[in-house]
């Protein structure tokens, strides 16, 4: 690697599995600090150790106020500023319209849209300590799409995205030094894609021998086809990039 990243402190959220931990991996390689936070301790904890000294673990609920302000506290003592924060963490649920009930609903949005929210509310004062701060939402190209059986998850991802170009254009006006951008992957062997394929496809892709044969026929990406884009835009490469829709998906919501 690089180190495009070098001496910048990164937060990633849902950073356990799939493209968090691929981000992770390859922050931690592209000479960053990075804090995996996720839900699941144990597989948070293990990926971390397996980094190094530079990888660190927070047990963070993203819907969870308390917990932000404890991932916060714990960046701000050992620190002092953060410059990248990557809200990733989401949560899905397969319902159309008749069969998403409330609670379901809610419980997207607060994962997908207010998680997100409360990690920039919280994060600002350490980000404004940074001399090229940059949030990273994770949106999704079904915002292009009607997906019916996604319908929770397709709203959460077009709110996530209007917050993203919202927040872009306030600190811009605000004279601040921070940069709101998202991303929108395609189709990504994730365990969220690999669960979806299984449940209206039937193909297994955690499983399946010919996977690789299978991912390039569904034109589904890797999880580290994101991660450099989060690279790029955590950097000071990308000091330019401000309020944009990074659309990472081989061009598959074109036709």
């Amino acid at each position: 690697m690089t180190g495009r990243l070098h001496d910048r402190i990164l937060l990633i959220t849902g950073a356990a599995k799939g493209i968090g931990a691929a981000a992770a991996r390859m922050c931690v390689a592209e000479g960053a600090i990075v804090y995996l936070a996720d839900i699941d301790a144990a597989a948070g904890q293990t990926l971390a150790q397996s980094l190094g000294e530079n990888a660190h673990f927070l047990s963070l609920d993203v819907t969870a106020a308390a917990d932000w302000d404890a991932a916060c506290a714990a960046i701000a003592d050992r620190h002092g500023r953060l410059d990248a924060l990557v809200n990733n963490a989401a949560h899905m649920v397969i319902a159309d319209l008749a069969q998403t009930d409330l609670e379901s609903w809610r419980h997207v949005q607060a994962v997908n849209v207010e998680g997100a929210l409360l990690g920039c509310q919280t994060c600002l004062p350490l980000l404004k300590h940074s001399d090229h701060g940059s949030i990273v939402n994770m949106s999704s190209t079904t915002t292009r799409l009607g997906l019916p059986p996604m319908l929770a998850y397709t709203a959460s991802k077009a709110a996530l995205l209007s917050l993203t170009k919202t927040l872009a254009v306030d600190f811009r006006y605000q004279g601040l030094t921070i940069r709101v951008n998202a991303i929108l992957p395609g189709r990504i062997n994730t365990p969220m894609l690999q669960m979806t394929e299984r449940l209206m496809s039937g193909v297994d892709l955690e499983t399946d021998p010919k996977v690789e044969e299978l991912m390039a026929e569904m034109h589904i990406g890797h999880p580290e086809d994101i991660a450099r884009a989060i690279v790029y835009l955590a950097s000071t490469e990308s000091a330019y990039v401000n309020g944009t829709e990074f659309v990472v998906d081989n061009a598959t919501t074109l036709g």
